[in-house]
């Protein structure tokens, strides 16, 4: 027998790593009788095929271990980027859509309509849709509205975008034209223990404004008052009786 098939019957035959006499007469035992045997050559072989074992063995467990650690330091990133999306986002809860944080003191009241019949205080909550009654007692058209502070921030949002405190006192965004009747808008807005009044005493109806900045205060006007009479509790009121008088 060649050496070759030697070595294939010490393959088979092998049942330890270690190269010890019970694997080698393991091995005797398992050969035909006329295979070349050399007790010596088998240790030779069997140390040989131990430390290719032992070698597997280490590569082996080297890569899982580099595995693992990989593993954990990617997991390490992984939270730590996770931690910082999370911090993010309760930033951006915390504050408006536009990144300003509402201010805890933030409050507003503001009239608005024809000749400013409908009014609401966010602070009180005091909503009143008109003024103008013929034949129903004025209280049937209050009543209170809380709004949430999602709404809040959304109503400090459009005005802080707009730069509110930078507007007159007194001011009259259509100021080239005229209408009768016309609109009165009057807003009281306290954010940071400051409060900026703005009364427009004549605004034409239907009209967007003079200029950008009187566009852009009329547009957040309306998106106030829109963020009221879309609530439940403004729709909850009667029908005007009158649009004015």
């Amino acid at each position: 027998m060649k050496l070759k098939e030697t070595d294939e019957y010490l393959r088979k035959t092998l049942s330890s790593k270690k190269p010890d006499e019970s694997v080698i007469a393991d091995a005797r035992l398992n050969m035909p009788a006329k295979a070349p045997f050399s007790t010596k050559l088998l240790r030779v072989v069997l140390s040989a095929s131990a430390s290719v074992a032992a070698l597997s063995v280490a590569i082996v467990a080297f890569v899982f271990f580099t595995g693992m650690f990989n593993r954990k330091q990617g997991g390490a990133r992984f939270m730590d980027n996770a931690a910082a999306v999370s911090a993010s986002e309760t930033t951006k809860k915390e504050g408006t859509e536009h990144g300003e944080a509402t201010p805890e003191d933030f409050c507003f009241t503001i009239r608005w309509g024809v000749y400013g019949q409908s009014y609401y205080n966010s602070d009180k909550g005091t909503l009143i849709k008109t003024n103008a009654t013929v034949l129903r007692d004025p209280d049937e058209y209050k009543t209170t509205l809380l709004l949430s502070s999602d709404k809040l921030a959304s109503v400090y949002a459009a005005f802080y975008e707009i730069n509110v405190w930078s507007y007159p006192d007194e001011y009259d965004p259509t100021s080239d034209v005229d209408s009768s009747p016309c609109e009165v808008i009057e807003l009281s807005f306290t954010a940071n223990g400051k409060t900026k009044t703005i009364a427009c005493p004549r605004v034409a109806m239907g009209y967007d404004g003079a200029d950008e900045s009187a566009r852009a205060f009329i547009a957040a006007v309306r998106e106030t008052t829109d963020i009221i009479t879309a609530s439940a509790e403004w729709q909850a009121l009667p029908e005007y009786e009158v649009l004015y008088y």
